[in-house]
Parts: structure tokens; sequence; C-alpha cells
């Protein structure tokens, strides 16, 4: 709901199967039906699986940018929304499949959202996420020149 008390509307259809589904909703629900959800989020999915997933992701975004250009989390509301909806998730069995699966493509979503062209983060922190690391804290042994017992 907005302030004034409406609706916000949906970025994407909410079943693929209905004929405005957006292209992106329906290539996703052929790909989970292929792929199966551990195809698609398990360590090592096929590349032919990550390229496509990658590409659903990145047309899903573009639909979401132009619809809220720097506000990610319209686009994972309706991630939220329309995912659990689609043909091939709902016969996803155990329902965790289903939650990893989402889990799994909102975090894909919200790192190409903020992406730009060149791969830069454009609004945030330029740490690319893979980069992050647990950083020893100042003093302590694990710190180069820290402290040891």
């Amino acid at each position: 709901m907005t302030e004034a008390g409406r609706p916000v509307p949906s970025l994407f259809a909410t079943r693929a199967n209905d004929s405005s589904a957006s292209d992106g909703l329906q290539r996703l629900d052929r790909l989970v039906a292929r792929y199966g959800p551990d195809g698609l989020s398990a360590g090592t999915p096929s590349a032919d699986a990550a390229e496509s997933l990658a590409a659903i992701v990145r047309m899903l975004c573009a639909d979401a940018r132009r619809a809220n250009p720097g506000r990610a989390e319209p686009m994972v509301i309706a991630l939220h929304t329309a995912l659990p909806r689609l043909p091939a998730v709902r016969r996803l069995m155990p329902r965790e499949s289903a939650a990893r699966l989402l889990a799994h493509i909102v975090r894909l979503a919200i790192t190409e959202f903020y992406e730009d062209g060149r791969g830069d983060m454009s609004d945030t922190d330029k740490t690319p996420t893979r980069d992050l690391r647990r950083r020893a804290a100042p003093g302590s042994p694990n710190e180069p020149g820290g402290v040891t017992c």
C-alpha cells in the first residue's frame, strides 16, 4: 500500500500462463520446469542454467529499473509475490526447494539491479559481494601486526 492507501501495482504479472505475464516470468517458469530448483541454485549449476537464469534476471531487473529507478524494494516484493505463483514453482516439493530458489533469485536480482553496464555498483558500496570477508577486529590475533598469545 502507498501512503494514500492505494495498492502498489506489481511489476510482474503473477501467473506465468497469463497472456499479460512478463516475458521474463514466462522464461523463468520454463527454466524452473527444465532445471528444477537445485539445477538453478545449487553451488555449481550448469553453465547453460546459470547463463539462462542470469539473462532472465537481467530482463526482470531492466523492467524493474524502468518502473522504479534506483529502488529495488518494489522488485523484491514483486518477486516474492509472482515467483510462488508460477506453475513450475507451485509443483516443487518440498516447499523448502521453492524457498531456496526464491532466495537465490532475489539475491541475484538485487545484485543485478544495482550494477550498471560496466559492472560497477552505481549507488552502493563498490565492494563486490564475493570479495567481502570477515575482517579481524583491530588488535586481534588475526589482524596483521595484532596481538598474539
